[in-house]
C-alpha cells in the first residue's frame, strides 16, 4: 500500500509521522514533496465563511465578525493574537481558533481571482502564522484550539488553501494530521466526530498518507450507523443537529469519493435519506424543526440531496418534495413518537412529539416522557427550548425536567442517564395513538406516564403516577409558548389562548377517586426567577422570554395526577368530563362543539379511545 513518495532527507519524518506522533514542522521549513491520494478541494461555504465581498474586505482590512457575536478586530498580519477571546466565550474562541471564517478569502478568491489576488496570501498567512504559534495540543488558547471538532475543521482549512496552491499546506497537515490520528482525540460517535474525521481524511489525502485517510473513511462509514440508527434517528437527541449531520456526513461521502475513489459510501447515503425522514416527522406545522434538546428554530434540509424527499415536503409545507405515507412514526431505539393529522394541508395539522428511550447524551435534555402539541396549526405544548451553551442556572433549568413538559420532583435527586422505557403503546390507528412510559430517574423510584393522544380532534389524556421518600411536591408542568394568554384559571383549571387569539386549550385535571384537589392544585408560573428558573423560553442563543406555565400538583409522598387537554377554535365550546362506568374504567367524554369522543381507561392507566 502506498502511503507517501518523500525525498530521502525527510525519511525520517515519514518513519515518526506514520507511527502518529506529533510533529512540528515549523512554518518557513523546506517541506518534502508529497504524493497526495487524490484531491481534496474545499468545502461548501459554512457559517463562518459565508458573506459578500464586503465582508471579505472589511475581514482584509482586520475586522471579523462571527455569527451570534459583535465584529472585532483581530489585525492584518503578520501575526495575529491567537488567544485572543474579547466575549469570555469559549464558544468565540473556538470558532475563532477553527480558522474556517479564513474560507471567507479563499472562496471570493476562487471567484474572482483577478478581482482579489491578495486574499489567497492573506489567508496562507493567517494559517502559517496560526501554525507557527499552536503546536498541538498547545498554544495560547490551549486546549480550547485542540478539541478535536475544531482541529478537524482547521485541517479541512489548510487542505483548501492546498487545493488552490499545490505548494502549500502539506507541511502544517503532516503534524496536524498526527494529531488527528491519535485515536484518544477522537470525540467519538456525533457531529464532532464526524467533522474530526473528516479532517483526519484531508489531513491523510493531502499528505499522501493512506493509513489516515483509510481510517478516516472507515470512521465515517461506521459513524453514519450509529450518530443515525437504524430507522433514521438522530442519536444528538436534539432534531435540530440532524441537518448538520445530514450536510456533514454529505461532504464526508463526496470526499471519500474524491480522495479515494473507489470506497463504497452506500451506507451514508441510505442512513442519510433515513435521515432525512426523521427531520419531517420531527417538524411542526409551522416548517419547523420541534425545539427539542439543543434545538434552534430551523426549517429541515430542503435543498441538494433532500430534493423530492419528505424532508423537503415539510420544510416547504407541502409544496414540494414527496407526500409522506403515514401519519404518525415510532422511533423505538432512539426513543421518539409523532404523529399529526394530515400532511396536506401541512400548516394547519395537528401535532405532537414525545420523548423516551436512552438517558442524556450530547446534546439532549432531561425531556423524557415530554409531550410538544400542536393544534390547528399553532403551538399550544412546547419544549422551554434553547439559550445556547453559556454555563449556568439558566442553561440548567433550559436543560433540566422543570423546563419540560413532564411529571416533575423538585427537590429530588434526578438521574439523567436512567432510560425511559416504552412499557406499552398503540399505534395502530392514525386518529390516535395511546403510550405508557416508565422510568426510575427521580431517586430510583417509578414514574409512569400513560397518554393518549388525538389528531383528528386535537386533544390528550395524562394520567402520571410517581412517589418520594419524604413529603414534597410533585407536579405536572405545561409549558405554553411565549405570547399565550391564560383566560381563566381554577383548582381545576386553566383556560388558554394562543398569540394570535385563534385557538383555545383547556389544561383541566381531574380527582379521581378518593383524591381532593386542595387550593393552588392547578397554578400558573411565568418569568420566576428565584428560587429556581420556571417559565422561560429561549428560541436563540441569549434569548430569554418569559412564558406561562400552568402547572398541576400538590404536596405529598405518593400521587396519581390526572389530566385531560383540550384544544378547539377559539370560541368554540369545548370541554371533559370524568365519570365511571360499571367496571370501574375511567370514562373520559371530550367535546368539542359538535364533536364528541370517550376515552376509556383501566385501573392501570392503559387507554384506549372508544369513539
Amino acid at each position: 500500500m502506498r502511503l507517501f513518495r518523500w525525498k530521502s532527507r525527510l525519511a525520517s519524518v515519514v518513519a515518526v509521522a506514520t507511527l502518529g506522533s506529533v510533529v512540528q514542522l515549523g512554518v518557513g521549513a523546506t517541506v518534502a514533496e508529497a504524493t497526495p491520494l487524490g484531491p481534496f478541494s474545499c468545502l461548501p461555504a459554512n457559517g463562518l465563511s459565508t458573506g459578500d465581498e464586503t465582508k471579505a474586505d472589511r475581514l482584509m482590512a482586520g475586522y471579523l465578525t462571527i455569527p451570534g457575536f459583535h465584529e472585532v478586530y483581530i489585525g492584518t498580519g503578520p501575526s495575529w493574537n491567537w488567544g485572543l477571546n474579547p466575549f469570555k466565550s469559549q464558544v468565540w474562541q473556538k470558532y475563532y481558533t477553527s480558522l474556517k471564517w479564513v474560507e471567507l478569502l479563499t472562496m471570493w478568491y476562487q471567484r474572482h481571482p483577478s478581482n482579489h489576488p491578495t486574499y489567497l496570501p492573506r489567508a496562507k498567512a493567517i494559517a502559517s502564522d496560526f501554525a507557527a504559534h499552536n503546536p498541538p495540543g498547545g498554544g495560547p488558547a490551549g486546549a480550547v484550539a485542540w478539541t478535536g471538532m475544531y482541529a478537524g475543521q482547521r485541517a479541512t482549512v489548510y487542505s483548501c488553501i492546498n487545493s488552490i496552491d499545490s505548494s502549500y499546506g502539506v507541511g502544517p497537515l503532516t503534524t496536524m494530521g498526527a494529531w488527528l490520528a491519535n485515536s484518544t482525540h477522537d470525540p467519538g460517535d456525533w457531529n464532532q466526530g464526524v467533522d474530526y474525521n473528516i479532517g483526519l481524511l484531508a489531513a491523510g489525502c493531502v499528505v499522501g498518507n493512506a493509513t489516515w485517510a483509510d481510517h478516516a473513511r472507515d470512521r465515517l462509514i461506521s459513524m453514519a450507523t450509529t450518530t443515525i440508527d437504524s430507522q433514521g434517528a438522530v442519536g444528538e437527541q436534539a432534531p435540530g443537529y440532524g441537518g448538520y449531520v445530514w450536510a456533514r456526513f454529505g461532504i464526508a461521502a463526496d470526499k471519500i469519493q474524491e480522495c479515494l475513489g473507489s470506497s463504497d459510501t452506500t451506507v451514508i447515503q441510505s442512513q442519510r435519506s433515513k435521515l432525512l425522514n426523521f427531520l419531517a416527522w420531527s417538524t411542526d406545522p409551522d416548517g419547523v424543526v420541534s425545539e427539542i434538546g439543543d434545538t434552534e428554530r430551523a426549517a429541515p434540509p430542503s435543498l441538494g440531496d433532500a430534493v423530492g424527499s419528505w424532508s423537503q415536503w415539510a420544510a416547504t409545507l407541502g409544496g414540494a418534495g414527496t407526500h409522506p405515507s403515514a401519519l404518525n412514526a415510532l422511533y423505538g431505539k432512539g426513543g421518539w413518537a409523532f404523529g399529526r393529522s394530515s400532511w396536506d394541508p401541512f400548516g394547519n395539522a395537528s401535532f405532537y412529539s414525545l420523548r423516551f428511550g436512552p438517558g442524556r447524551a450530547f446534546h439532549g435534555h432531561n425531556d423524557h416522557q415530554q409531550l410538544t402539541m400542536s393544534a390547528y396549526g399553532e403551538e399550544v405544548i412546547v419544549d422551554s427550548g434553547h439559550y445556547g451553551y453559556t454555563a449556568g442556572s439558566y442553561r440548567d433549568y433550559l436543560v433540566s425536567p422543570m423546563g419540560h413538559s413532564v411529571l416533575a420532583m423538585p427537590g429530588v435527586k434526578f438521574n439523567a442517564a436512567a432510560p425511559t422505557k416504552l412499557a406499552n403503546s398503540n399505534v395502530a390507528n392514525s386518529a390516535w395513538q395511546y403510550y405508557q412510559m416508565t422510568d426510575t430517574a427521580y431517586g430510583g423510584r417509578l414514574r409512569t406516564r400513560n397518554i393518549l393522544v388525538s389528531l383528528d380532534t386535537p386533544f390528550a389524556v395524562i394520567y402520571d403516577r410517581a412517589s418520594r421518600s419524604t413529603r414534597g411536591l410533585i407536579q405536572q408542568l405545561w409549558h405554553l409558548p411565549y405570547g399565550m394568554k391564560i383566560d381563566r384559571l381554577t383548582r381545576s383549571r386553566a383556560v388558554t389562548t394562543t398569540p394570535d387569539g385563534k385557538v383555545d386549550l383547556y389544561l383541566i385535571q381531574v380527582a379521581l377517586p378518593g383524591q381532593t384537589l386542595p387550593a393552588g392544585a392547578t397554578a400558573v408560573v411565568k418569568g420566576r426567577t428565584s428560587p429556581s428558573y420556571l417559565g422561560w423560553v429561549s428560541h436563540k442563543d441569549g434569548q430569554r422570554l418569559a412564558a406561562p406555565v400552568v402547572t398541576m400538583g400538590r404536596s405529598t409522598t405518593v400521587a396519581g395526577i390526572f389530566s385531560v387537554l383540550v384544544a378547539a377554535p377559539h370560541g368554540t365550546k369545548a370541554g371533559a368530563t370524568v365519570t365511571r362506568d360499571t367496571s370501574g374504567h375511567t370514562i373520559v367524554t371530550v367535546i368539542v362543539g359538535t364533536k364528541k369522543h370517550v376515552v376509556a381507561m383501566t385501573n392501570g392507566g392503559s387507554m384506549n379511545r372508544r369513539s
